[in-house]
């Protein structure tokens, strides 16, 4: 269905993704269970696509437990010099290290990981990273303002760019939320304005009534704490 994994980026970093996804089916061995026959990728391939399955989620939908415990499970199979060596320079090369060991400093505070030289020590940024992972995904699904929070750091945040202002940030969420509900938005965008108008006025309404329980200036401030972290992450900036 995709040319390569949708969490792939675009320019030059989706290019060596596209180098790295090449070889998949090449390296991939033919092996049976109980149930049935079939490929399994190879321990490079594998990590890479629980690595950057993660980072899809980490900014939109949220990370859930299983997608740490599947990382976790994984990354402690290897030894410290195999995972190095498999790893590293290819992640750094594309700015996923960074990430990588702070996932794995989180499942080793959350779940008790064993600890390995190559996770690095930086548990301020992990110990962030663990408490936002229990504050979104399927922890977070039924919190106050969850959605909001989600929307306002998704619209605005890509990795490796810089940060929009806020003014830029309020046009950039408002959109999202028109386009979500009004696709037609994106082939006729003069429809923008009155969907700003409309989704204000019936979140208004919604507050008013009672159904609507947000503080928006929270939500706001939680969406730059996490922004904030993400940044601390260098996910997308390669390391040389």
């Amino acid at each position: 269905m995709h040319y390569a994994p949708i969490a792939s980026p675009d320019g030059e970093l989706g290019e060596i993704f596209s180098e790295y996804w090449s070889d998949i089916c090449e390296r991939a061995s033919l092996t049976q269970d109980v149930f049935a026959a079939y490929m399994l990728p190879s321990d490079f391939h594998h990590g890479f696509i629980l690595l950057t399955h993660l980072r899809s989620h980490i900014i939109d939908q949220g990370v859930g437990l299983r997608h740490v415990c599947d990382w976790a499970v994984f990354a402690d199979a290897f030894s410290t010099e195999d995972f190095a060596e498999m790893f590293e320079y290819k992640l750094k090369r594309v700015g996923l290290w960074k990430f990588a060991q702070a996932v794995s400093l989180a499942s080793e505070l959350l779940f008790g990981m064993p600890h390995k030289s190559w996770m690095g020590d930086d548990y301020a940024t992990a110990a962030a990273l663990a408490e936002d992972i229990l504050r979104t995904g399927n922890f977070g699904a039924k919190e106050d303002g969850a959605s909001l929070v989600k929307n306002m750091i998704a619209m605005d945040y890509k990795p490796g760019e810089k940060k929009k202002r806020v003014i830029a940030r309020a046009f950039a969420s408002a959109n999202a939320v028109v386009r979500r509900h009004w696709s037609a938005t994106e082939k006729c965008p003069i429809v923008y304005p009155f969907g700003w108008v409309y989704f204000s006025i019936r979140f208004l309404i919604k507050r008013a009534l009672g159904k609507h329980k947000i503080d928006v200036v929270k939500s706001y401030k939680r969406s730059k704490e996490r922004a904030d972290l993400y940044d601390k992450l260098k996910i997308f900036e390669p390391e040389d």
